[in-house]
């Protein structure tokens, strides 16, 4: 596995920034703190896309 910020070769990674791995001298440097990545769920308002379709197979 390599760094994704320095690509020196190593066993097991300091730590995964965004599902990329990182070494443990890059993490130092970066002040042992990888950035966060903020996320949520979002409800969805769109309409069934396929709901008349459905409705129409099912009363046949």
């Amino acid at each position: 596995m390599k760094c994704v910020m320095c690509d020196r070769e190593m066993d097991k990674a300091a730590a995964w920034v965004g599902g990329l791995p990182i070494g443990p001298k890059c993490l130092q440097k970066m002040g042992n703190k990888p950035t966060k990545v903020k996320g949520h769920v979002v409800r969805n308002d769109q309409p069934e896309l396929f709901d008349d379709v459905a409705k129409d197979e099912a009363s046949e």
